[in-house]
């Protein structure tokens, strides 16, 4: 009898958070954005004005998660008590939750109802919102784009860029690790929520592959539009059309 699939694609995605080789890699923060990188590459980003990513401390973690237990019932969030939640997890923007902190802020986030999910969804606070999509898309049948700030299909540049190397991501998928390109390709645009849904369907493939099938690869191909418009944006199509031959 064939064994049933059993870890939830939240519980997914938490593991992929986490996943990073700390004897290699470092994560990193700048203006509020998170990503891995080599720990080779640790000094030129530190001279670009990357810091090595704070982790929230179990007890301030604890008090803004637990502050939610009281809305739990609650048919709507007035204005009052949203902006309440954007004061407590503001200082949190650019940080990161350790593996037991995101389970604890998954778990207190499944006891919320549609309704109020959409409402965190699309009130831009920091973790908070994130997790709240999250939930929706890989738990309740939303779509990314059922968001105010769905995946974002801008790209406003800024003073310094970090390069990126068509040729690392030739690397990548001449040894078949197409995900690990399309990880890296996420990683140098800077898009933590691109690059978290390429390491969910990473693992998933990875390590779940026999319950999964090929579902990961299918999700994969589904958002091919969605990641060469954002190369495209990012580094130009002349640039892009490079990076896009490589994947």
């Amino acid at each position: 009898m064939a064994q049933v699939y059993r870890k939830s694609m939240r519980e997914a995605l938490e593991e992929a958070r986490q996943y990073k080789d700390p004897k290699t890699e470092y994560m990193v923060s700048k203006d509020g954005k998170t990503i891995v990188i080599d720990k080779k590459d640790w000094p030129t980003y530190q001279a670009k004005g990357w810091g090595l990513a704070e982790e929230v401390s179990p007890e301030v973690s604890n008090k803004i998660i637990d502050l939610l237990e009281d809305y739990v019932e609650l048919k709507e969030f007035t204005s009052s008590q949203m902006a309440v939640l954007k004061k407590e997890y503001g200082p949190l923007k650019g940080k990161l939750m350790s593996g037991d902190q995101i389970k604890k802020m998954s778990q207190m986030l499944g006891r919320f109802d549609n309704a109020r999910l959409k409402q965190l969804a699309d009130s831009d606070i920091p973790m908070l919102s994130n997790s709240a999509k999250t939930e929706l898309v890989l738990k309740r049948g939303f779509k990314w784009k059922d968001f105010k700030r769905p995946l974002d299909m801008e790209y406003k540049p800024e003073k310094i860029d970090e390069a990126i190397s068509p040729d690392k991501v030739k690397a990548y998928t001449r040894s078949n690790d197409h995900f690990g390109a399309r990880i890296y390709v996420a990683q140098q645009m800077r898009d933590r929520e691109m690059e978290n849904i390429y390491q969910v369907l990473e693992l998933l493939h990875r390590k779940y592959g026999g319950y999964v099938t090929n579902y990961p690869q299918i999700t994969r191909d589904k958002l091919e539009k969605v990641l060469y418009s954002k190369i495209n944006g990012k580094w130009g199509t002349k640039l892009g059309k490079d990076i896009i031959g490589n994947l």
